[in-house]
C-alpha cells in the first residue's frame, strides 16, 4: 500500500511539472496528442508549411498539415523571422490551406 501511494504521488508530481512547462494557451489551443515541444528554427533555416498559430513574437509552422494530430510536425519560430506567402496550396480532404515560407533571421 505504501509503494502504491508513493507511485501515485510521483505520477501526480510529474503531471504538475508537465502542465507548468507548457503555457495555458498552448494546452488550450493544441489538439490532444500534439507534440509542440520541438527545436526552434535556427538562423538561416527556411521551412514551408501552414501557419498553425502566430501570436506576438512566436509562430508555429505546421509542416504536415494533412497529418493526424499525433503525427504533426510543428516548427517553432521566434522573432526575428520573415514570413512570405507562396503560390502553393495544399488540399487536405475538403479543406485547402495556403502555404507560407518562413525564414529565421
Amino acid at each position: 500500500m505504501k509503494n502504491r501511494s508513493l507511485v501515485l504521488t510521483f505520477l501526480l508530481a510529474a503531471e504538475i511539472i508537465f502542465l507548468t512547462a507548457a503555457s495555458p494557451q498552448e494546452l488550450k489551443d493544441s489538439p490532444p496528442g500534439l507534440d509542440i515541444v520541438q527545436n526552434s528554427a535556427k538562423p538561416g533555416e527556411v521551412f514551408e508549411g501552414v501557419v498553425y498559430r502566430e501570436s506576438g513574437k512566436e509562430l508555429y509552422l505546421d509542416r504536415t498539415p494533412c497529418a493526424p494530430p499525433n503525427e504533426k510536425k510543428l516548427k517553432p519560430f521566434v522573432q526575428p523571422y520573415v514570413k512570405t506567402k507562396t503560390d502553393n496550396k495544399v488540399r487536405c480532404g475538403k479543406e485547402t490551406f495556403q502555404l507560407v515560407r518562413v525564414e529565421k533571421k
